[in-house]
């Protein structure tokens, strides 16, 4: 994966005058089968068992990833990254927002959006989080970076837009939103490695 854009989106008055919601491309109920987040966390987890040290720290990220540590703020910060996602795609009106589920050998994936440059699809993923974006490398992000190129794969793309709202910036005070856009690029023999070797060998796992 190559980093190609690396932007901070300064919202103006007129972006906000000029937004308009966007309008939901699928309202279907999410479907049975292996979905591409299950298989992450399928991988995310591996083999250790519950009393592994290494488990708890696991499950301690994931939870941080999430948004669900400790039960009394999940629901707020859920409803706030739905949020974040509706406001992020009404920006772009290219963008198909929610454009439903997708399949590739039985594995299931749904990406926030979707933005076509031609006949080539550009996914389109949004996260609201409360980490640092200072010294940010967003390529290190095993969690995002797994579920992006998921998606590329299933579709069978080589580019996507990561849109992030880091609540709390770089934690300098005082605490300013900031809005960080990422472009990246995947190489079609990387992209189909990973797929290959990673994640149909844990669909079937």
């Amino acid at each position: 994966m190559t980093l190609m854009e690396t932007m901070d989106i300064d919202l103006q008055q007129m972006d906000m005058s000029n937004w308009a919601p966007p309008h939901k491309a699928c309202h279907e109920p999410r479907s049975g089968g292996a979905h591409l987040s299950s298989i992450i966390a399928h991988l995310w987890f591996g083999s250790l068992p519950e009393s592994d040290p290494q488990r708890k720290e696991k499950e301690r990220e994931w939870a941080v990833e999430i948004g669900a540590e400790g039960e009394r703020s999940y629901p707020l910060r859920m409803a706030l990254g739905l949020a974040w996602e509706w406001l992020a795609a009404g920006l772009y009106p290219d963008m198909v927002w929610q454009p439903g589920e997708f399949e590739r050998d039985g594995i299931i994936g749904s990406p926030d959006g979707l933005t076509y440059d031609g006949e080539l699809p550009v996914i389109d993923e949004m996260k609201l989080t409360f980490k640092s974006c200072r010294d940010k490398d967003v390529l290190r992000d095993t969690l995002w970076m797994w579920q992006i190129k998921g998606y590329m794969a299933i579709l069978q793309c080589t580019r996507a837009r990561l849109h992030v709202c880091y609540v709390n910036g770089d934690y300098t005070r005082p605490y300013t939103p900031i809005y960080r856009r990422y472009v990246m690029e995947i190489g079609v023999e990387e992209r189909e490695e990973m797929w290959t070797k990673m994640f149909v060998p844990a669909a079937k796992g």
